[in-house]
């Protein structure tokens, strides 16, 4: 049985807005529009982050791999964790 694996690019806690807008300037790059961009970013806070991955869940995925857009990569995974454990 095949899965369906969603890849998100995620920036969680306090992460400064330039971050933020470098990562969407760099996703325009590759044809999305601003818009398009900033909606399949993971921003924010973890509880943001648990709701996110658990629409991607009833959408149908069975597994979410987050990508960390900053240089916090550590702190970015336990955060991750946090979202995806129940709270």
């Amino acid at each position: 049985m095949c899965g369906v694996t969603v890849g998100v690019s995620v920036a969680l806690g306090d992460v400064p807005e330039s971050v933020v807008e470098h990562r969407v300037r760099s996703m325009t790059d590759y044809g999305l529009t601003e818009e398009q961009a900033r909606e399949v970013l993971v921003t924010g806070s973890v509880e943001r982050a648990r709701d996110h991955f658990g629409r991607l869940a009833e959408a149908g995925a069975d597994r979410v791999v987050a990508m960390p857009f900053t240089e916090d990569r550590f702190r970015q995974a336990e955060l991750v964790a946090r979202a995806t454990v129940a709270g």
